[in-house]
C-alpha cells in the first residue's frame, strides 16, 4: 500500500486490497494526480508499487511523474525520468522534452535548458508552442 490523502488513494488501494487488478492506466492517473500537486515522491512511491505488481510504465507514465518534478524544480530528477525513459525503449517525444524544458524553467538552469535542446535536435523532436512557452518562462 501506498499512504496518502484523498479519496483517489484510498480507492487505488482498495482495488489491490480486494485484489481487483489495477492497471497501468490506474497507476499513471495516481502518478499524474500527485505530479499536479507538485509531490513528485508520492508519484514515484505510486510508481514503485507499479512496478512491484510487475506493470510496465508507458512514456504517458512517465511524462506525468516528469511533471512533478518540473513543478518543483526539480532538474536532476527530471532528466532521470528522461534517462529511465530511454533505457525502457519509450519515446522521448516533444511532450516529455517539454516537462525537462519547464523543469529547467523553474529552476533557471540554462545550461541543462541547452543541453536538453541539443539532445531533442539529436533525436529530431521538434519543439512546439507550448515548448517555446516553457523557454520564454526562464526569462
Amino acid at each position: 500500500f501506498v499512504k496518502g490523502k484523498g479519496n483517489a488513494t484510498r480507492c487505488l488501494n482498495e482495488m489491490v486490497q480486494r485484489k481487483m487488478e489495477p492497471n497501468v492506466v490506474s497507476f499513471t492517473s495516481m502518478i499524474d494526480y500527485h505530479s499536479r500537486r507538485a509531490d513528485p515522491e508520492a508519484a514515484e512511491l505510486w510508481l514503485l508499487r507499479m512496478r512491484s505488481l510487475q506493470l510496465r510504465p508507458s512514456a504517458v507514465t512517465f511524462t506525468a511523474l516528469l511533471k512533478g518534478y518540473a513543478k518543483t524544480g526539480q532538474v536532476d530528477e527530471a532528466a532521470k525520468v528522461l534517462r529511465r525513459m530511454a533505457r525502457s525503449e519509450l519515446p522521448l517525444d516533444v511532450v516529455s522534452w517539454t516537462g525537462m524544458l519547464s523543469a529547467c524553467a523553474a529552476a533557471k538552469r540554462w545550461d541543462v535548458a541547452l543541453c536538453a535542446l541539443r539532445w531533442m535536435r539529436q533525436l529530431q523532436v521538434s519543439p512546439n508552442q507550448i515548448t517555446h512557452q516553457a523557454l520564454k518562462r526562464m526569462g
